[in-house]
């Protein structure tokens, strides 16, 4: 004979059992499949879900360990995967941005703006007119200073940057703070402005005041790392007489092509489509 009695014992599902339910949530692989970030929610919780949601877990997929670290927010691999940048939480609501290497667990405090590396140890930011580079892993930083506008490139960052110097407005390229780099374009008087990089061809544009009393008036340049070549496409009065927006300029076939779009023209809006009853289906249903 068979008993029930078992069964009938159990604790039927409600909604506070529903509320006592976990999902895995947040999770993400690094990029060198070391490591994997996630933490635990709560279903329908948000009393429970405010206490866990800045406990997050790492797991080790070649060792099978955990390292569980709580109050931290918005945690984000860098460094091929091997360190996390996260901001800890302190206990007057306050925190400051961290660098974490999850192997051993070394940690320093980073910039709250800071860029990340997703190769190698290093994050950025600028103070003023100082670019700085740490590398975090070694405590060590590198400083440009002058600068105006910046982009990092490179697996190793080199910074392509917009500086004043005694000698003018200058573009430079490949400084690491250890050297300032090479010049790519200098104008004694004359403001660059807007300047654009586009890391994947090593290619960029900018502009340059072409009236020191009008900084409407620019003239438009694009350069290339590749043969350091720097080449004046459109000047100011080109740019007028077509009435191009000059943010929109793209270039084709090594600049002997490009496309933009006028200043004040509105896009037309499409026809609005008429509705065709000539034809009409109706569905019937019957019991």
């Amino acid at each position: 004979m068979i008993t029930l009695s078992g069964y009938s014992q159990k604790k039927e599902l409600d909604e506070e059992a529903y509320k006592q339910w976990r999902r895995v949530d947040n999770y993400e692989l690094a990029n060198n499949g070391a490591w994997v970030k996630y933490r635990y929610m709560f279903y329908d919780n948000d009393s429970l879900n405010s206490i866990i949601c800045n406990t997050y877990y790492f797991y080790e997929l070649k060792s099978g360990r955990i390292r569980i670290l709580r109050d931290i927010d918005s945690p984000e691999f860098f460094a091929g995967g091997d360190w996390i940048a996260f901001s800890r939480i302190g206990e007057n609501g306050t925190s400051v941005r961290v660098a974490h290497r999850l192997k051993d667990g070394y940690e320093i405090h980073i910039h709250a703006n800071a860029e990340l590396n997703y190769v190698v140890p290093q994050v950025a930011y600028k103070e003023d007119d100082r670019l700085i580079i740490l590398n975090v892993a070694e405590r060590d930083s590198s400083i440009l200073t002058g600068v105006a506008q910046y982009r990092l490139y490179g697996e190793k960052w080199k910074a392509i940057c917009v500086s004043q110097e005694d000698q003018g407005y200058v573009l430079r390229y490949g400084g690491d703070g250890k050297n300032v780099g090479k010049v790519l374009y200098v104008d004694k008087t004359r403001s660059l402005d807007n300047f654009y990089f586009y890391e994947g061809k090593l290619e960029g544009n900018f502009f340059v005041c072409a009236d020191t009393n009008d900084k409407e008036k620019q003239d438009y340049y694009t350069f290339s790392l590749t043969n350091g070549n720097v080449e004046k496409i459109l000047g100011a009065e080109q740019i007028a007489q077509l009435s191009l927006d000059k943010y929109s300029i793209q270039f084709f076939e090594g600049n002997k092509r490009f496309m933009y779009r006028k200043e004040g023209v509105q896009r037309v809006k499409p026809k609005k489509q008429v509705k065709d009853e000539s034809f009409q289906l109706e569905l019937w249903s019957w019991q």
